[in-house]
């Protein structure tokens, strides 16, 4: 079986690695993504135009040559702007969370005087947990969402909400399966900061206390010149840090974008037809 057509994180790794030389592009991304909103842009154009790709049954890896910039930042400008105005309005459709949450918490406590406190505080944490679980979800959605308008080439075709609802019907699994694959990359981001920041620390500590007894007695300049080296060995460690952890992300949008590339490949994308007609009735 292809890769583009077998749904997972492994897979959708193994499609992003298969080529020599895939760091580079990635390196590219994670050093144009440091400059506002271009770099957005680039990113989710490369990353949609390799989903679209993977979403035909091609088993390919992202491009590192031949690359159609025009191309990739008109997709990226479309489905950044979707991406932003369909954050906005499930953000207001789910401000009621909290607020339902606590009036349910206040309606347990009201039963008895005793639980006053246990019902809102469980009617608070049921709201957090609420808010974090649709948010997560909601973003898998605005990611096919995504990939729809990047299959048509039109920005009206990311709004046909009823084809993605359509899809999740009849292939509730491959949908959660696409939202546990990033899950799992924001996990490995989540680990790789923790990590670098608790040996940051650990290796930070030490050095400040025994440079803070040095210092005393120095002159200035014997001070100035003790932590150039100290200093520019920190700042150095920070800067490959904060980068490995930008291509990280950069590695996790592209392979969770991927994966969305990959599930739609199930409903056989060549039979569909215009953007407003309904999945053919036999292809999933």
């Amino acid at each position: 079986m292809k890769n583009a057509d077998n749904l997972g994180f492994v897979s959708s790794w193994r499609m992003l690695t298969r080529d020599k030389g895939w760091l580079k592009p990635v390196c590219l991304l994670t050093l144009v993504g440091v400059i506002p909103v271009l770099g957005q842009i680039a990113l989710l154009g490369y990353a949609y135009e390799w989903a679209r790709l993977t979403a035909w049954g091609v088993d390919a890896a992202p491009k590192q040559q031949g690359v159609r910039y025009g191309k990739v930042l008109a997709t990226g400008a479309l489905v950044l702007c979707l991406t932003v105005l369909q954050a906005i309005i499930v953000g207001i459709a789910t401000s009621f969370l909290p607020v339902v949450g606590i009036s349910a918490g206040s309606l347990v406590a009201g039963l008895s005087p005793l639980n006053v406190v246990p019902g809102l505080i469980a009617g608070t944490l049921f709201a957090m947990a609420a808010t974090v679980v649709v948010g997560a979800l909601s973003d898998t959605f605005i990611s096919a969402c995504a990939l729809r308008l990047t299959l048509y080439d039109k920005f009206s075709a990311g709004w046909r909400v009823d084809r993605i609802v359509q899809m999740i019907s009849r292939d509730l699994g491959g949908f959660l399966h696409v939202f546990l694959v990033s899950v799992l990359a924001n996990l490995i981001q989540a680990v790789f900061a923790t990590v670098a920041v608790t040996v940051g620390l650990v290796l930070l500590l030490p050095t400040a206390f025994i440079f803070d007894a040095a210092s005393y007695g120095m002159t200035v300049p014997e001070l100035a010149s003790t932590a150039v080296l100290p200093v520019v060995a920190i700042i150095a460690a920070a800067v490959v840090c904060v980068f490995a952890y930008l291509a990280l992300y950069v590695v996790g949008r592209l392979i969770t974008v991927n994966a969305m590339g990959q599930w739609f490949n199930r409903f056989q994308v060549r039979r569909w037809g215009r953007s407003a007609d309904p999945l053919p009735t036999d292809n999933a």
